[in-house]
């Protein structure tokens, strides 16, 4: 029992103690996962500390890229405004600079700050800031126009400047300080901006200026006679003369073939025709008898007039300037011709020689045959030619005036018409500044005998009665005097004497001369030697010239100032055309005689004489249909040691280029220099002369552009 009590109690105690030792144990495993659970709490604290320490620390990195990517993204977006703003800017002071330019430039070089002489009155700087104030940029310009133009153009906001060397262009800068918005914030400052723009004009080729002392100032030397009143054609003073010519329009009504390509009808084509025969006399007549050379439209007169006049005649003259004798614009009238006139000395005096177109008998036997003596009816008797049997002019109504010019529509009115110049590149009417009304007189010996007129008479077919000769046939005529500095425009028109808006009325050609004198020359007397002290200013034919070139009496070659050539055609191709030249001698081709052109440039800016060598001075001609190239031969065909290729025109008494162009180019190098140009032209015959026509144009260029 006491065994068994002994084995319970001891059953007991171990129980217990298994129990504590549990108790125990599971204690430890709760303090274990107690013990546990505060290491995880603390490490997991550590670790949130450690990620938001962390966290933190990214978050000052990502404020620091931050900052720093601000500053870029503003100076990009600085960079990207600012520049759109200042291109802008410079893309508007850029449009602005050009259209000031190209509106200025017109007024170089005589008015860059001389105000013109007729409204609008404007200088080259007045001009150009007018348009530069539109685009909101510059001021109106003041009273002193000096500071325009300073050492350093860029110093104030527009400044209009002339080129040196290049007197037909100007220049103007515009200078701009625009703030700006973003890249302000980088320190970065104001920005200044400066623009430029040059223009440039082609001046226009004046026909028949001379650029040498002797020549200057006149057009058609013929007309300085000594004594004063003697007929040209035999002046030995002017023989060999660079202005050994006259100017010359035709009767709006006579034929084409006269050689005036600019009257009202063409009879056949003028360019390049399909049919042609040189060889004298010729198969073809035109509709009034002529002998031509080339096939013609037709000999009924009623169809070249409703198909071939006015604006059907190829060689119509641009519609533009109007005068007094036609009275509108826009008509079929040709304009007659044009010519600038160059002021450059005050108070001077405007001239014109045989101012009234009276024509006058011709050589004898054939009085009425071929062109006359400085005026005169050119005309042919049913292709054979001959004596004054039949007048010449009867299709136009057919009626027959036999062994008489009296009738009034035969005869036209010269009117000579001087305006101002606003712009010469452009065709401005300007103001009208004199007019001379020129009525014409019959001085054929035949009709002035029928008519029972005394010597020292003329006929008069308006009045219908006898005159006293104007002292203006072979003389001087006052146009104008007191004529300002500056640069006029001189209109020269042909109308009938009985209806002038009838362009079918008016017949013959017309020889007449321009010259310009000092002042103090009031008498005609005076006017030969007017400017043997320098003439005050120059005088040329714009666009086109018709002249009556006499030849020396002497076998030699004679010279035409052809044009002076500005420098800004350097580079540039000039095509210059001839009309109808070298027709035989008095028009008669029963007479052998040869007659040649050719073109001289300018020697070192220089006039040169007809004997300089061009074949190596850097010109070309080119004519275009191949029957002309056959007519280029060297000078020596005509036993002349002359060192030049011309261009044959009437060899051995033919008529090749009768009523025809001939069209050639000059092709001026880049290094250019502004010199005389001579057309020089030869005639076998002594003593001779042609009418021909001469025109000239730069191919493909603009007149104003910016360089």
């Amino acid at each position: 029992m006491d065994r068994r009590r002994h084995a319970g109690a001891t059953a007991h105690m171990k129980n217990a103690e298994s129990a504590e030792s549990a108790s125990r144990t599971r204690g430890a495993g709760v303090s274990a996962r107690i013990s546990c659970r505060k290491w995880a709490r603390r490490r997991h604290s550590e670790d949130v500390r450690r990620e938001r320490r962390q966290r933190w620390r990214s978050r000052g990195q990502t404020l620091i890229f931050f900052a720093l990517s601000v500053t870029v993204l503003v100076a990009i977006l600085g960079l990207a405004v600012d520049t759109i703003r200042i291109y802008d800017l410079y893309a508007r002071m850029q449009r602005a600079a050009e259209a000031g330019a190209l509106a200025a430039v017109l007024y170089m070089p005589n008015n860059y700050t001389t105000p013109l002489a007729v409204p609008p009155a404007d200088t080259a700087v007045c001009r150009a800031l007018q348009e530069t104030i539109k685009d909101g940029f510059g001021q109106p310009c003041g009273q002193d126009l000096s500071g325009y133009c300073p050492a350093n153009p860029a110093s104030i906001e527009v400044a209009v400047c002339p080129v040196a060397g290049k007197p037909h262009d100007l220049v103007v800068y515009i200078t701009e300080t625009s703030d700006v918005i973003f890249l302000s914030a980088v320190n970065v400052g104001p920005v200044t901006v400066t623009v430029k723009a040059q223009a440039e004009y082609l001046p226009p080729i004046m026909i028949g200026e001379d650029a040498s002392a002797a020549g200057a100032g006149y057009f058609g030397g013929y007309g300085d006679c000594v004594p004063l009143g003697k007929n040209p054609i035999t002046c030995p003073n002017v023989n060999n003369a660079p202005q050994a010519f006259l100017a010359n329009i035709n009767g709006p009504a006579e034929l084409k073939e006269q050689g005036d390509p600019y009257v009202y009808c063409e009879e056949g084509i003028a360019h390049n025709p399909p049919t042609i025969d040189p060889s004298p006399p010729g198969p073809y007549t035109t509709y009034n008898g002529l002998v031509t050379n080339h096939s013609q439209y037709t000999t009924d007169y009623n169809t070249i007039l409703n198909q071939h006049c006015g604006a059907h005649n190829t060689d119509q003259q641009p519609i533009g300037f109007s005068g007094p004798a036609t009275g509108f614009v826009g008509s079929s009238h040709p304009g007659g011709y044009t010519y600038l006139v160059n002021v450059t000395q005050a108070n001077a005096t405007l001239w014109v020689y045989n101012a009234p177109y009276i024509p006058t008998n011709g050589s004898a036997p054939t009085p009425c045959y071929g062109p006359q003596t400085i005026d005169g009816f050119a005309w042919y008797q049913s292709g054979t030619g001959g004596s004054c049997t039949q007048g010449y002019y009867t299709s136009y109504g057919g009626v027959a005036y036999a062994n008489s010019f009296t009738a009034a529509r035969y005869y036209f009115t010269t009117t000579y018409t001087l305006y101002t110049v606003p712009n010469v590149t452009t065709l401005t009417a300007g103001t009208q500044v004199a007019s001379l009304v020129a009525n014409p007189y019959d001085g054929v010996t035949a009709d002035l005998t029928a008519k029972g007129c005394a010597a020292g008479q003329v006929y008069d077919p308006q009045g219908g009665d006898c005159a006293t000769a104007p002292t203006s046939q072979f003389g001087w005529t006052q146009l104008v005097t007191g004529l300002a500095v500056g640069q006029y425009r001189l209109e020269v028109e042909a109308t009938s004497l009985t209806a002038p808006t009838n362009f079918a009325l008016g017949w013959g050609e017309h020889n007449y001369g321009l010259k310009l004198c000092p002042a103090q020359t009031t008498s005609p007397a005076g006017v030969p030697s007017c400017d043997s002290n320098g003439a005050p200013g120059q005088i040329g034919a714009l666009n086109a010239a018709d002249i009556t070139l006499y030849f020396p009496q002497s076998s030699a070659v004679t010279g035409f100032p052809l044009a002076v050539i500005p420098t800004e055609y350097a580079g540039r191709t000039i095509q210059y055309s001839l009309f109808d030249p070298g027709d035989p001698v008095n028009g008669n081709p029963s007479k052998p005689n040869s007659t040649a052109f050719y073109v001289e440039p300018p020697t070192n800016g220089q006039p040169t004489s007809c004997s300089v060598n061009a074949a190596t001075l850097g010109y070309t001609f080119n004519p275009p249909p191949s029957w002309e190239t056959s007519r280029i031969m060297p000078m020596t065909t005509f036993g002349l040691a002359n060192p030049n290729t011309a261009f044959v025109t009437s060899l051995n008494g033919d008529n090749a280029f009768n009523g025809l162009w001939a069209t050639g180019t000059i092709t001026l190098p880049s290094n250019y220099v502004q010199g005389q140009w001579t057309l020089c032209g030869y005639e076998q015959a002594a003593n001779a002369q042609d009418t021909l026509a001469i025109a000239i144009a730069p191919l493909g260029q603009s007149v104003v552009y910016l360089v």
